[in-house]
């Protein structure tokens, strides 16, 4: 009986067709009355290979191939208890920074960058000189890190203005507060070690071949340049003398080339006459104790724009015109 029902498991064509054949044998053995050996062998061998898929259909029902633990659906983890699964926020965050692509001193940077470049206000409510937006626009910004502490910093090189109120100006960010580092006159060297040797606007002095600057070093505890020291120079193609009379210092000038140099903190009143004066080797000496080993830095510059300010992420003020 249990192999008839294994058939009917097979499906009901194949069991029928089974099922006649060992009806017609049946039939075959009655109306001869005997059975020979043919008879009996293939009888066997049908009824042998009816067990088999009759065993085989129902060894295939008892033995599912998934179990229910196997069909359920794995329950994503949620940690930090927001109702979300952990792998789907961190797809989302993923998802809000590639539609951005920006991070968030990015757009701190760019809110700074819109109110400079409507209307040349500072984050500070103080104001650059500022004609309007058209005029604005010969100004350009960079963002990079500068001064080596793993953070960018907002460089702005202000250019609407005259001469004397053009302006180099590095703005650090923690969060949303936005501070200056170094305000100068647009013609900064900026190193890899934290130094700046910034250019003086004017040159009007004795100079001549050289021009004056100002050296800044980085100081981490502040997050600021702090100024240490200025190199100037007399050339004697611009004068023989200086503003009180004295006599270019040929003695000093080892190497002939017409130029000395002082360093303002060798020479705290250098317009009293008595400046100590040294010569190309000795200067080389003292600039390389700030510099050193190290290389400026290749800042790529993007003009003052609308279109780039918005590339920042930060949108337009509303009510801007």
């Amino acid at each position: 009986m249990s192999i008839i029902l294994n058939l009917l498991q097979l499906g009901y064509g194949r069991a029928f067709l089974i099922l006649a054949v060992l009806v017609l044998y049946a039939v075959a053995i009655i109306k001869t009355r005997k059975m020979t050996v043919g008879v009996i062998i293939s009888a066997a061998a049908i009824i042998a290979i009816a067990a088999v898929f009759a065993t085989s259909a129902g060894r295939g029902k008892d033995t599912p191939t998934e179990t229910a633990a196997d069909s359920e659906p794995e329950i994503p983890t949620d940690i930090d208890g927001d109702n979300m699964s952990d792998d789907f926020t961190e797809q989302i965050t993923d998802l809000d920074e590639a539609a951005n692509g920006q991070s968030d001193t990015s757009l701190t940077f760019g809110r700074i960058l819109w109110n400079i470049y409507l209307s040349g206000t500072l984050p500070d409510g103080t104001h650059l000189e500022y004609d309007d937006v058209e005029a604005a626009e010969a100004s350009s910004f960079t963002i990079a890190d500068v001064d080596g502490d793993g953070k960018d910093e907002l460089l702005l090189n202000w250019q609407d203005s005259v001469m004397a109120g053009m302006e180099e100006i590095i703005f650090g960010c923690d969060g949303d507060e936005v501070y200056v580092q170094l305000t100068e006159f647009p013609l900064l060297r900026i190193y890899d070690n934290g130094v700046i040797e910034a250019d003086q606007s004017h040159n009007q002095g004795l100079a001549g071949r050289f021009w004056p600057y100002m050296v800044y070093v980085y100081n981490e505890e502040l997050d600021s340049y702090e100024y240490v020291d200025s190199a100037d120079a007399w050339d004697v193609e611009v004068s023989s003398e200086d503003n009180l009379g004295n006599p270019f210092p040929e003695d000093i000038d080892a190497d002939g080339d017409g130029l000395v140099y002082y360093i303002l903190s060798d020479n705290p009143d250098p317009y009293d006459g008595d400046i100590l004066w040294m010569d190309g080797d000795e200067y080389e000496s003292w600039h390389n104790s700030y510099i050193g080993n190290a290389t400026e830095l290749s800042l790529t510059w993007q003009q003052l724009t609308e279109e780039n300010i918005a590339a920042l992420g930060y949108p337009k003020p509303e009510d801007a015109s």
